[in-house]
């Protein structure tokens, strides 16, 4: 059996745990948005909210989200405001649900710009640091060593997925406290067991990063939909297609610049 070794992680993981409805959760879930609308698109918001939510509870700042979450949720989703097309698609098509609602927070560039400018007149000033993963040039090891000098750094990691193809293996361990422990998950084949989400055109927040024992094969765990996820990060090096080529993924890692 292939061996994960954690390389880094968030120190305190456990922060991210949310109570709603009387469970415990890993981060927030787009299902707690109350429009549609939202749900479909709500992947950005909810990674920002995420990231805030960690910074505010491990560093010495003035707190940001203190209403209840659902209000917490409008804010920040209001902060980044998702693409949303309803209002340009005519009454009679807006019937069909195969239309999209929204093209929720398509690059890299517009969430960057939306969250520095939300906090713009905020005490609290963040900073950004862009990575985009289609760039020539750019092999796994680059990838790793960005993720990890982040994470080391207590800054949250923000990955959008565009257009590559990827399977999200979603962590069966209803235990949070269990599941946050190091190296919960050991080996690779334990992921094969768990349920398989297509991952595309989607936000998630990275929590950690492992390597595969004896091999040069890296796995993401990440907060997507309220739960311990992971992705195989090769799969955005190997897996390159012409789409994700014009619309790039790519990484943002949140800090704090002055407060």
């Amino acid at each position: 059996m292939k061996k994960l070794i954690e390389l880094c992680s968030l120190d305190h993981r456990e922060h991210l745990s949310i109570s709603y409805d009387d469970s415990l959760h890993f981060g927030a879930n787009q299902h707690w948005f109350e429009k549609d609308i939202q749900i479909n698109g709500g992947c950005g918001p909810i990674c920002a909210y995420n990231a805030i939510n960690y910074i505010e509870k491990t560093q010495d700042i003035k707190p940001i989200l203190h209403k209840q979450v659902n209000e917490n949720l409008d804010y920040v989703y209001g902060l980044i405001h998702p693409m949303e097309i309803l209002k340009v698609i005519p009454t009679k098509l807006r019937k069909n649900k195969s239309i999209p609602l929204t093209l929720g927070v398509p690059n890299l560039r517009r969430f960057s710009n939306k969250f520095i400018r939300g906090f713009k007149n905020d005490p609290i000033k963040f900073g950004i640091t862009k990575y985009v993963l289609n760039r020539k040039g750019r092999d796994i090891h680059k990838v790793i060593d960005f993720i990890k000098n982040e994470l080391e750094n207590e800054h949250p990691v923000c990955f959008l997925n565009t257009f590559t193809k990827s399977t999200l293996f979603i962590d069966p361990i209803v235990d949070l406290k269990t599941s946050l422990n190091i190296n919960a998950v050991q080996y690779e084949e334990e992921l094969m067991s768990f349920r398989k989400y297509t991952f595309m055109t989607h936000w998630v927040l990275i929590t950690g990063v492992y390597q595969t024992e004896d091999t040069d094969s890296y796995y993401v765990e990440c907060s997507s939909w309220g739960q311990i996820c992971y992705f195989r990060l090769n799969d955005f090096i190997e897996k390159q297609k012409c789409l994700s080529r014009i619309y790039p993924s790519g990484m943002l890692s949140i800090r704090i610049v002055s407060n």
